[in-house]
């Protein structure tokens, strides 16, 4: 896998994988731009079995701060994190 990333990467691809939280549904699709394409290098989707946090009977919101407190240190150590942004669109 780590070999097929390299590859894609040094011909300029988008590089995609999805991972999973060990032993749960929790989990993601992580896109990774090349630098030269946009001022994006990388994108996470979110699946729907995320944690979640109930805020009263009609609304609920991803807890994203479970995914941050896992993923950024590993994320701005690996690529520098410049600037987050979130967005969740309920359905």
């Amino acid at each position: 896998m780590k070999k097929l990333c390299t590859t894609k990467e040094k011909v300029n691809e988008i590089v995609g994988v999805s991972l999973y939280w060990d032993h749960s549904e929790i989990g993601g699709d992580f896109l990774f731009w090349p630098r030269d394409m946009t001022h994006k290098n990388f994108s996470i989707d979110l699946h729907v079995n995320s944690p979640l946090i109930k805020m009263d009977d009609s609304y609920v919101i991803t807890d994203f701060n479970w995914y941050w407190e896992r993923l950024l240190p590993s994320l701005d150590k690996a690529f520098g994190v410049f600037s987050v942004s979130y967005e969740q669109t309920n359905r």
